[in-house]
C-alpha cells in the first residue's frame, strides 16, 4: 500500500508538507498515488481533494469547491474513485472521476444528508454512510439506494468498509460495529431491487422528451425533481400519486440545455436517483 514503507520502522515517520490540511487519506489504490480530502468544517465548504503520485512525497492540489466540503474517498484503481461530504446547504454530494483525478463529476444522490464515508470494492460496486443511514450503488454511482441494515438505528455512522461486494461492516456510535454479508442484503435490500426492475426511463439518451415507468406494488405518492450536473435543481416536476401496476410518466426538457442530469424519484422508502442525458 501507500504506506507500507513507514510500517517497516516507526522511526522512518516524518512530517510531510501538504497544500491544505486533509481530514482523511483513504484513496490509495497502489504504492505511488494517492489521495486526500478535506475542508471547512466550520461553514461546509472550501473542500479539496489532494493527490499524489510519489507514494506521498509530494502532493498536488486536484479539486477545489467553494460550496462543497469532503470527508472521505475511496478509489479502486488509479483511474477511478469517489469522493463523498455534503454542501454548504446540507445537501449529500458524491463526485466521481474515471481519469484519476482530472475531472469530476457530481453523482450525488439528492439526499439531505452529511456522508460521512464511502468504499468501493469495484467500479460498480460501492456504499456510503450518512449520520444514521447507508446507500449503496451497484453501477458506479449512476443511481443509490437505502440499503436496510438492522443493528444500528439511532446511531451515527462513522465508516464503511467491504472486502468485496458481499462482505463488509459499518461502525456507528457507541463502539458498535455491524457486520454486512450478502452485500447488504440482512435482510434483502428492498430499495435496491426497486432501482434494478421498478423504475424505467426512456429514450435515454434523449432529445428532451422521455418517459419515467414505475412498475408499482401499491398506491403511494412520489415526489419528482431535476438536478444539473452540479447538484442544483433545475426542474421540481412535484408529486404524482401512482396507482398499483405501470405508471407513465411523460417529462419534457426540450428546453433545457444539452448535458447529464439527475432524475430524483422520493418516497416513502428514500430516494431513487436515474443518470438523464439530454442531446
Amino acid at each position: 500500500t501507500l504506506f507500507s514503507r513507514v510500517l517497516e520502522s516507526l522511526a522512518s515517520w516524518g512530517y510531510i508538507a501538504m497544500p491544505m490540511r486533509a481530514d482523511r487519506v483513504t484513496g490509495c489504490p497502489d504504492a505511488d498515488n494517492g489521495w486526500a480530502v478535506g475542508g471547512n468544517w466550520n461553514s461546509w465548504d472550501n473542500g479539496f481533494i489532494l493527490h499524489t503520485s510519489d507514494g506521498g512525497d509530494t502532493w498536488n492540489t486536484q479539486y477545489t469547491s467553494p460550496t462543497y466540503m469532503f470527508d472521505a474517498i475511496s478509489f479502486v484503481d488509479a483511474n477511478n474513485g469517489w469522493a463523498v461530504g455534503a454542501d454548504d446547504v446540507d445537501q449529500d454530494v458524491i463526485m466521481h472521476t474515471s481519469d484519476g483525478g482530472i475531472t469530476w463529476i457530481n453523482q450525488s444522490s439528492g439526499l439531505t444528508a452529511f456522508l460521512s464515508d464511502v468504499h468501493f470494492v469495484n467500479a460498480s460496486s460501492g456504499w456510503a454512510t450518512t449520520r444514521f443511514d447507508v446507500i449503496k450503488t451497484i453501477d458506479g454511482g449512476n443511481s443509490w439506494a437505502f440499503e436496510t441494515l438492522p443493528g444500528l438505528s439511532g446511531d451515527q455512522l462513522k465508516a464503511v468498509y467491504f472486502l468485496n461486494a458481499n462482505k463488509g461492516w459499518v461502525v456507528g456510535e457507541e463502539a458498535r460495529i455491524l457486520h454486512i454479508q450478502n452485500g447488504g442484503g440482512i435482510p434483502t435490500g428492498i430499495v435496491e431491487q426497486a432501482v434494478q426492475s421498478v423504475i424505467e426511463v426512456y429514450p435515454n439518451p434523449t432529445s428532451g422528451r422521455f418517459v419515467l415507468e414505475l412498475q408499482n406494488t401499491e398506491m403511494e405518492k412520489i415526489d419528482i425533481t431535476i438536478l444539473n450536473i452540479l447538484g442544483q435543481e433545475v426542474r421540481a416536476i412535484g408529486e404524482r400519486s401512482l396507482v398499483t401496476g405501470k405508471n407513465i410518466i411523460e417529462i419534457d426538457m426540450l428546453t433545457y440545455p444539452s448535458g447529464l442530469y439527475n432524475l430524483l424519484v422520493r418516497n416513502k422508502q428514500g430516494v431513487i436517483s436515474k443518470k438523464i442525458i439530454v442531446e
